[in-house]
């Protein structure tokens, strides 16, 4: 399995961590947050390793695979933008439940959520999260 952190240990990270774990191409090491009271703390079994400043350590470490859970677009943006220039690489979770046709173009750090539908032709672009909605 590949060495990954999770970028926010805030909701979205914590949304995604099990969807991580059910790809199960992943070792998740450890969240990283801008939060420094967080450090130490232990969320759904993984470790908050401290801020971004330790990013750069923790990649001496082997962990080459980061998935940037903030969402705040532009700072995603940016974030995304920083672990390229680190030669890090994002992780794309796509949820097992979800469907999608084997000509559709899929950026990096994507997030396809549970029961999605990604038809024919489609282009997803870097860093975009898709949901499916149902109902009214």
């Amino acid at each position: 399995m590949k060495n990954a952190v999770i970028w926010g240990a805030g909701g979205f990270g914590q949304e995604v961590l099990p969807f991580l774990q059910i790809m199960g191409h992943y070792n998740i090491v450890g969240f990283i947050d801008t939060n420094p009271s967080l450090k130490g703390k232990i969320i759904n079994g993984i470790p908050v390793l401290g801020d971004d400043s330790l990013l750069e350590s923790v990649v001496k470490e082997d962990v080459l695979y980061v998935f940037i859970a903030v969402g705040n677009s532009s700072i995603r943006e940016f974030l995304f933008k920083k672990i390229l220039d680190m030669g890090l690489e994002p992780i794309n979770i796509i949820h097992p439940s979800s469907v999608i046709v084997p000509n559709v173009s899929l950026g990096r750090g994507v997030v396809i959520y549970p029961n999605a539908t990604i038809n024919t032709n489609v282009r997803i672009g870097d860093s975009c999260l898709h949901r499916s909605r149902c109902g009214n």
